[in-house]
């Protein structure tokens, strides 16, 4: 990991531990108290390091400081420098007298040129060239013929005049030493140091964990790397791997999620590069059965692009005006402090995890080979209707050859060191889900309601039918606003600009079996007290594991009986 150019203008993690972080998670998340605990210790060791080698960085030497008067004059003192006589005006001697310039200008006779039309007859009149030599060369004109370039001239074998403006090296160096501060052969100004390391060198180099998260959908994936991105007022941006090809195909190229991350970041290069990009859907770029024999530009193509982004690289990203024609330069991020966060259901991988650690064995009672996997099902594994009866969670046993064999190739996971787990979410998990969260679905419609002055409550039995469909549907939490906007939409089509004052949700109103209960203004007093009616004497669904059987199978008995 880089050192930061800059200083982290997120929240002071030096008063934040890993047990806060997930404390805070638990206002917004029900449930998943391992994931989280890995969540929260590896983010709070990215960026405690991130701050830890911004702490160990080398200061840069204070600039000296030099009187800028005296400063001025450095070149008139400098020893290197070679000596000007100056005039008494300031200027070089040699200026004010062209004499005694170390050469002499000897131009060649240029003709005049002629204007268009028909050409002057021919006079024997002749002109007397004038005294002064200096101004015209009394050598005869040249021919009309095309001219030779200067360098042409000066190639020619035995010329001896010099052409305009021609001079020996010897003559360049006498002319250059006529100015202060140039020399040929010298620069203008001292070069200046090499660039001091801003770190020490021989430090500790720390490479960055990305995190994949291993969970069925609605399970809260995405609303815990969301909540942490917040809580640690970092850039955070989501992004789908569905979409993503290979670069050159059409679709998403890899590096756009940087592009989306600096846009979070209002364009600011140094906060952007240590933000976090959250990549979700990413088991939908596994290596397909087809790719064996054809290029897989959706599937192992996009792998082989993510590593360079994982391991860390510089993505350049054009400017936001540059469609606009201003030629700005674009923008270089490091995507080495970048914490990559990747989920996925993973559909499937269950089957791959339980014939890897199922051992069969022979004799009376014992566990044959395929009975973990039969118990492992779809539904039992996208839903947990009865925590305590339910097989353990097979994919917290997950290993990095599982998901080779799932369709990953070895670098893309060897890049992705922690994994984390999370469990289908029970009924008794959704039922907190409607209630316990800040931003529970409950206290939204409630609000939403509120807006019309309207006050609706629901019962406990109508919140427990709500679970229970959600649970019967395989969607997770995901699936609890939807079945909210089915029971809801009566009392919210009619309830605005009425006189409706209260609403009461019970169970058969979940069920489909009546429609919501509207009350008055004038009703507050009835629409209490048959809430509370249904809260206190609210029929207890019956356990269809705890029904006694004996009297049905006496009466079997006893038919057999008559019948023999």
């Amino acid at each position: 990991m880089l050192p930061p150019q800059r200083s982290m203008s997120n929240a002071d993690l030096s008063a934040l531990t890993p047990r806060q972080l997930s404390a805070h998670l638990d206002s917004f998340v029900v449930g998943q108290a391992k994931a989280k605990k890995v969540l929260a210790v590896a983010v709070y060791n990215h960026y405690k390091i991130l701050r830890h080698i911004q702490s160990t960085r080398i200061p840069p030497p204070p600039p000296p400081e030099v009187d800028a008067l005296s400063s001025s004059f450095d070149h008139l003192t400098d020893p290197t420098r070679p000596h000007v006589p100056l005039g008494p005006d300031g200027l070089p001697a040699a200026l004010a007298n062209p004499h005694t310039l170390p050469f002499s200008f000897q131009p060649s006779y240029v003709p005049q040129p002629q204007k268009r039309g028909r050409k002057p007859a021919a006079t024997t009149t002749t002109t007397t060239p004038p005294e002064d030599p200096t101004l015209y060369d009394s050598s005869p004109p040249p021919p009309t013929t095309k001219r030779a370039s200067k360098k042409q001239q000066a190639a020619k074998a035995g010329s001896t005049e010099p052409w305009v403006g021609a001079s020996t090296p010897a003559e360049d160096q006498a002319i250059l030493s006529d100015f202060q501060g140039q020399v040929q052969g010298t620069p203008l100004a001292p070069s200046s140091p090499p660039p001091q390391p801003t770190y020490d060198p021989d430090a500790l180099v720390y490479e960055k964990s990305n995190v994949l998260l291993l969970g069925p959908t609605g399970s809260g994936k995405s609303l815990l790397a969301r909540t942490l991105a917040k809580c640690l007022d970092v850039p955070f941006v989501g992004v789908e791997a569905t979409g993503m090809t290979s670069a050159g195909y059409v679709g998403e190229d890899v590096e756009s999620c940087v592009a989306r991350l600096l846009v979070a970041a209002d364009w600011d290069v140094e906060r952007a590069s240590h933000g976090i990009i959250f990549i979700d859907e990413v088991d939908k770029i596994s290596r397909s059965a087809a790719s064996y024999s054809a290029k897989d530009v959706s599937g192992e193509g996009v792998q082989q692009a993510l590593l360079k982004l994982l391991e860390g690289t510089v993505v350049s990203v054009p400017d936001k005006d540059e469609k606009m024609g201003r030629g700005r330069p674009p923008h270089l991020v490091d995507t080495t402090n970048i914490l990559f966060i990747l989920a996925g259901a993973f559909v499937g991988l269950d089957k791959i995890i339980t014939k890897r650690i199922e051992k069969g064995s022979i004799g009376f009672g014992a566990q044959l080979a395929g009975s973990l996997a039969a118990k492992s099902t779809p539904p039992d594994y996208f839903t947990s209707t009865n925590p305590e009866k339910a097989v353990p969670d097979v994919l917290e046993q997950v290993e990095p050859v599982d998901l080779v064999q799932f369709g990953f190739i070895p670098e893309f996971i060897g890049r992705l060191p922690i994994f984390a787990t999370l469990r289908a979410l029970s009924i008794a998990d959704l039922l907190r889900v409607l209630t316990e969260p800040k931003n529970a679905l409950v206290k939204q419609y409630e609000e939403l309601f509120k807006a019309h002055d309207v006050e609706i409550r629901f019962t406990t039995s109508a919140l427990e039918e709500v679970a229970k469909a959600a649970v019967g549907k395989g969607t997770g939490a995901r699936g609890l606003r939807r079945i909210m906007e089915q029971t809801l939409l009566e009392s919210m089509y009619a309830t605005p600009a009425s006189s409706v004052r209260y609403v009461l949700v019970d169970r058969d109103v979940v069920l489909g079996a009546k429609p919501a209960t509207f009350y008055s203004r004038s009703q507050h007093s009835t629409f209490l007290s048959e809430y509370e009616a249904e809260e206190n004497g609210a029929p207890q669904e019956e356990n269809p594991e705890e029904v006694d059987y004996t009297e049905q199978v006496e009466q079997v008995l006893e038919r057999r009986r008559a019948a023999a």
